[in-house]
């Protein structure tokens, strides 16, 4: 995917920044919405953040391993 060391570095950084204020929303909508909605929330929520491992980090860590945390392929 991204052959640069320092960008790669960055879209790990704002991908996991991303994913942050993506659990931040599931928190909102858990306190604050009934329950049918937050569990349509956290499916749509968990696709999301599937595709953003699956098609952006996995590939990132593919190519740049030394990005790649101790104990990531232990999930």
């Amino acid at each position: 995917m991204i052959s640069d060391l320092a960008v790669a570095q960055e879209i790990k950084r704002l991908v996991f920044q991303a994913n942050e204020r993506i659990e931040e929303s599931m928190k909102l909508v858990e306190t604050q919405c009934p329950s049918e909605e937050f569990a349509v929330y956290r499916t749509a929520v968990g696709k999301v953040v599937a595709a953003m491992l699956t098609a952006i980090i996995e590939p990132l860590y593919e190519r740049n391993p030394s990005l790649k945390p101790r104990g990531w392929d232990e999930f």
